[in-house]
């Protein structure tokens, strides 16, 4: 009886982990996807959709840099992991602290 009970668990040990492999690469497949498509098509996905809504949630819907809520939107910080970003790979920022940063590659301070 314990013999086929260890044969049962050796089969089903062998069976899930060849549903976690299949799975590994199915999600690695996937994430190459996102990482080729064009940008503009990456950021209509649903993977984007919960990176934004994460870094969101994780900024308090804050802007990092003058730490407004209005007109956020979510800024890679690299491209390096695009399509399986860690958390702060992505922070929030309003529109024109972004559009700031995109036109001087840096926040710049303006001085008066």
């Amino acid at each position: 009886e314990k013999v086929r009970i260890d044969k049962c668990e050796k089969e089903w040990e062998c069976e899930n982990k060849k549903i976690e492999e299949k799975q590994d690469r199915e999600e690695s497949k996937r994430i190459l996807e996102l990482r080729e498509m064009p940008y503009d098509e990456y950021l209509k996905t649903d993977h984007w959709m919960s990176v934004r809504k994460r870094a969101y949630e994780m900024y308090g819907y804050r802007c990092v840099a003058c730490n407004g809520n209005e007109a956020i939107n979510a800024h890679h910080r690299t491209y390096e992991r695009r399509g399986c970003e860690l958390p702060f790979d992505v922070a929030v920022m309003c529109t024109p602290c972004h559009e700031l940063f995109h036109e001087n590659r840096k926040l710049v301070r303006v001085t008066e």
